[in-house]
C-alpha cells in the first residue's frame, strides 16, 4: 500500500509540474520556470520547455549557465530531452537562463515489448500477454517468453488501438490480438507507461529520418519516405521516452508501422544513440594526435590531429589546447596503465600519440598510446548486457557506423577495455562504474580492443 501511495504521489507532482502555469520569484529580480525539457539545440544555443500542457517556450543558455543536479553542480552532457528542469531566468524580461536544475530524470524506459493479449483486469489494472518478446538487437522475436507474463498499469496509461485512444475498460475487446508497451522499472518491478493494439500489419524500417513534422505528425524517411505517427505512438531516444519535438534532430530510426497493404501509422520509433552528435555534447570534442610540445603555462599543441565528428574521424588543423591539474591524463606502457600527474608528466610524453576529450577548449582527459597502439576507427552503440568483468565488456542493441549510417549489428562480446578511457557526464570513470542497461558509445579496432567508451 505504502508503495503504490508513494507511485501516486511521484505521478502527481509530474502531472502539477506540466499542468500549472509558469511561476516567477521575485527574489533577486530572477524568474524560475518549471517544465519537461522538449529539446536541445545542436549547438548548445537554446532549449525548449513545455511549461504546462498546452505551451511550449524558448530559452537561451550560454556558456556561462550552471547546470546542477542532486544538489551538485553538473555538465550539460546531464541533461536530456524528457527531464523535469527548472531555469532560473537572468531576469524576468529576458529569456537567459542563469541556471538549469535538473529535478528528474525523464521517463528511462526499461523495455519495449510485443505480446498477444490473453486477459485484461480493468479493475485492478492488470495486462496478461503470452508470447511476450522484448526489442533487442534491433528486432522482436529473438527472446519470445513460454509462459504468460502480467504486467501493471496505471489508470492514466494511455492505450490505443491503431490511431485511436480508448479507455482501459475496452482493452478487452482486443484478446488475442497483438500490442505493443513500453515499460519502465519501479520499485523492482516494471510497469507499462504506453500501449498500441495492433489494428493491421507490420512493417518495421531501420532508416535515417531526413525530416520530422510535428505539426502535420510525420517522420520522413531515407528510403520509406513520409511516414505518419500518431499522439500514442511510443517514441523512445536515448533510452527515454520522449515527445515528438524531441525528433527533431536528424537521426537513425527503427520504426515499427501499422497498414493493411501500406503503412499507415509508426507505433514505435525508436531512436539510435546520438553518439558525440548529441545536442547536450554542444562544446564537447574528441580529438586523437601527437602531443608535440608541452608548454610550462599550461597550454599544449598537438600535431598530426584527427577530430571525431559525425561518428567518424576528420582530418582537422593543429592546434594549440589548455590543460590543468585537474586534467586527468593516463599513458600505456606495455600493457599497464599509468596515472600521470599533468602538471609534471606530460612533458616525457612529447612525440606520443593519444586521445584528447576536450570540453570548451579544455583538456578533460588525455589517454596517451604506447607505439603499438593505433587509432580505432569502428564506432558501435548499444547498451551493456551486465556490468563488466575481467576487463571485458558485453554490448547489446549494436549498431555500427558504415559508409554514412548505423548499421543493425547484433551484439559484440567480450570487448576489451582495460585500456579504454571511459567518459560520463564529462569525467572519466572507471569501469566498474559501468552499470547494466547503459547506453554506450564504443569507438574499438578490428579487434575488439576498445580506445574509448562514452557512457549515457
Amino acid at each position: 500500500m505504502v508503495k503504490k501511495i508513494v507511485i501516486m504521489v511521484a505521478g502527481l507532482m509530474m502531472a502539477l509540474a506540466l499542468a500549472l502555469p509558469t511561476t516567477a520569484k521575485a527574489e533577486d529580480g530572477m524568474a524560475t520556470i518549471t517544465g519537461s525539457l522538449t529539446s536541445i539545440d545542436p549547438k548548445g544555443m537554446h532549449i525548449t520547455v513545455q511549461v504546462n500542457r498546452s505551451t511550449t517556450k524558448t530559452y537561451y543558455i550560454n556558456s556561462s549557465t550552471l547546470y546542477r543536479k542532486n544538489s551538485g553542480v553538473v555538465d550539460i552532457s546531464e541533461m536530456y530531452v524528457g527531464d523535469i528542469v527548472s531555469l532560473t531566468l537572468v531576469n524576468p524580461a529576458t529569456s537567459l537562463v542563469k541556471e538549469v536544475m535538473i529535478q528528474s530524470a525523464g521517463t528511462q524506459i526499461e523495455n519495449v515489448y510485443r505480446g498477444t493479449i490473453t486477459s485484461v483486469n480493468s479493475a485492478m489494472n492488470r495486462l496478461t500477454v503470452r508470447n511476450e518478446q522484448p526489442l533487442e538487437d534491433w528486432e522482436f522475436g529473438f527472446r519470445v517468453s513460454d509462459k504468460q507474463t502480467t504486467a501493471a498499469f496505471q489508470s492514466r496509461t494511455p492505450i490505443y488501438v491503431g490511431n485511436k485512444k480508448i479507455a482501459k475498460t475496452s482493452l478487452k475487446k482486443y484478446i488475442n490480438s497483438d500490442i505493443y508497451y513500453v515499460t519502465t522499472k519501479q520499485f523492482g518491478k516494471e510497469v507499462i507507461q504506453q500501449m498500441i493494439v495492433r489494428e493491421a500489419n507490420e512493417r518495421t524500417y531501420y532508416e535515417p529520418m531526413l525530416a520530422v513534422d510535428t505539426r502535420y505528425k510525420f517522420i520522413e524517411l531515407a528510403n520509406v519516405g513520409k511516414t505518419y505517427f500518431h499522439d500514442g505512438t511510443i517514441l523512445v531516444r536515448n533510452g527515454r521516452l520522449i515527445k515528438p519535438t524531441g525528433l527533431t534532430v536528424a537521426g537513425q530510426v527503427y520504426a515499427v508501422t501499422d497498414g493493411h497493404t501500406r503503412n499507415n501509422f509508426i507505433q514505435v520509433a525508436q531512436v539510435m544513440h546520438d553518439s558525440f552528435t548529441s545536442a547536450n555534447f554542444a562544446g564537447h570534442e574528441l580529438y586523437f594526435g601527437r602531443l608535440d610540445y608541452v608548454a610550462n603555462n599550461y597550454l599544449l599543441e598537438m600535431k598530426n590531429v584527427v577530430k571525431y565528428e559525425h561518428n567518424r574521424w576528420a582530418f582537422a588543423e593543429d592546434g594549440v589546447l589548455s590543460f590543468s591539474n585537474t586534467t586527468t591524463a593516463k599513458a600505456s606502457l606495455q600493457g599497464k596503465q599509468i596515472m600521470l600527474k599533468p602538471e609534471m608528466d606530460l612533458v616525457n610524453y612529447e612525440g606520443e600519440y593519444g586521445y584528447f576529450y576536450v570540453k570548451n577548449g579544455h583538456v578533460q582527459a588525455v589517454q596517451l598510446l604506447d607505439q603499438t597502439q593505433k587509432l580505432s576507427t569502428v564506432t558501435a552503440v548499444g547498451r551493456v548486457m551486465q556490468p563488466p568483468a575481467s576487463g571485458k565488456l558485453d554490448v547489446k542493441d549494436v549498431a555500427q557506423w558504415q559508409a554514412g549510417s548505423f548499421v543493425q549489428s547484433g551484439r559484440k562480446q567480450n570487448m576489451m577495455i582495460a585500456d579504454a578511457l571511459i567518459l560520463k557526464g564529462g569525467k572519466v570513470i572507471a569501469a566498474d562504474q559501468i552499470q547494466a542497461n547503459d547506453r554506450v558509445v564504443v569507438l574499438s579496432d578490428g579487434n575488439f580492443d576498445v580506445a574509448v567508451v562514452l557512457v549515457d
